[in-house]
């Protein structure tokens, strides 16, 4: 049990404390894999970032932004200088090097984050910079770290309403405003409604266009997104326009067919003018499934999807794609989304 374990180390803290967490280390410390680290609030490769914002708001009473706090973060942070430098000397004297060159290695404080934010995410974070190597800023500068908070592979206009989410946090945080989990709940909530609206309307701006070139142009055989556009042609064409020429723009969407039975169901769901054609095609490639579809971005300009491939699209991986960003920034404020769920499931 957790309780039993905690007895044991607590037994055996001398042990530890002499061996695995010496003080003064050895030069070849870095081959002993079997050391314990100390956890800290955030680390990389080349830096660790500490906070005192437990010490300032124990010594203020209460948790708000002032000139008073952000002197005493200027204080600890001198107060952790000096421990820094104390430290790297402590390790040049374990090198018997000589007094005089004790102060040869030394670090630097980098930023000065007033408000920082951690995510469930390795190495993704945001914050606002108040200081940078001594400098003080007039205005507060923005970081952003990780890429699923900034990638560049999402809409424009997703990562915009991302980053004001996240100036929004930041900005009323530091002005001693309360959040609301509830508002910030809805906001994401409506993003992803606004989406699956967007998208059936015919909506391809939250999508990659694909090419859809000739036969030619792929190995014979094999299963490739020309089977897409005889699929189109000989089951919709008749009722939303053959494609008449390639190649063409085509945008793919995910689809819930990922097995026999579901792909056999919609099927069998379709109008006889559609069924019958499907089921030739089906048997003429020897599909099982049919977790993907490409549709003719002419056609969904002009119609949006077809209602018939409107049951079948997984919107919800869509929506699960395109929000990870804002699901993240909702771990900043302490909620956490199942795996298998989306924020309008909750309401």
């Amino acid at each position: 049990s957790i309780d039993n374990s905690y007895k044991t180390i607590y037994e055996y803290r001398d042990l530890f404390s002499m061996f695995f967490r010496n003080e003064v280390n050895v030069n070849n410390v870095a081959n002993f894999p079997e050391s314990i680290r100390r956890v800290v609030l955030t680390s990389d490769t080349d830096s660790t970032i500490f906070t005192s914002q437990e010490l300032i708001f124990w010594f203020l009473g209460k948790e708000e932004f002032n000139n008073k706090g952000l002197a005493i973060q200027g204080f600890l942070t001198l107060l952790s200088t000096f421990t820094t430098s104390h430290v790297l000397m402590k390790m040049m004297a374990q090198f018997n090097t000589v007094k005089s060159r004790l102060k040869d290695i030394y670090m630097k404080n980098e930023f000065t984050f007033d408000y920082y934010a951690t995510t469930q995410a390795g190495k993704h974070y945001y914050a606002t910079i108040s200081v940078q190597e001594g400098n003080v800023f007039k205005n507060k500068e923005r970081e952003v770290k990780g890429v699923h908070l900034k990638s560049s592979n999402l809409p424009k206009h997703i990562r915009e309403l991302a980053n004001e989410m996240m100036n929004e946090i930041m900005d009323k945080t530091i002005n001693n405003e309360k959040l609301s989990l509830n508002y910030y709940l809805n906001y994401v909530k409506d993003i992803e409604n606004n989406i699956i609206n967007s998208i059936k309307s015919g909506d391809v701006s939250y999508f990659k266009v694909y090419k859809v070139k000739d036969k030619d142009s792929y190995k014979e055989d094999v299963f490739n997104v020309y089977n897409y556009y005889l699929l189109w042609n000989q089951v919709f064409g008749h009722k939303y326009g053959n494609i008449e020429t390639l190649p063409y723009q085509a945008i793919k969407f995910n689809t819930t067919l990922s097995n026999k039975t579901e792909l056999k169901n919609w099927v069998e769901s379709l109008d006889d003018d559609f069924k019958i054609p499907a089921q030739i095609w089906l048997t003429q490639y020897n599909k099982k499934d049919l977790p993907t579809i490409m549709l003719p971005l002419d056609i969904l300009r002009s119609y949006g999807i077809p209602k018939e491939i409107s049951l079948i699209v997984d919107y919800r991986s869509i929506v699960k794609e395109l929000c990870n960003v804002f699901y993240i920034l909702l771990e900043s404020l302490g909620f956490y989304i199942k795996e298998d769920l989306i924020i309008s499931d909750y309401f």
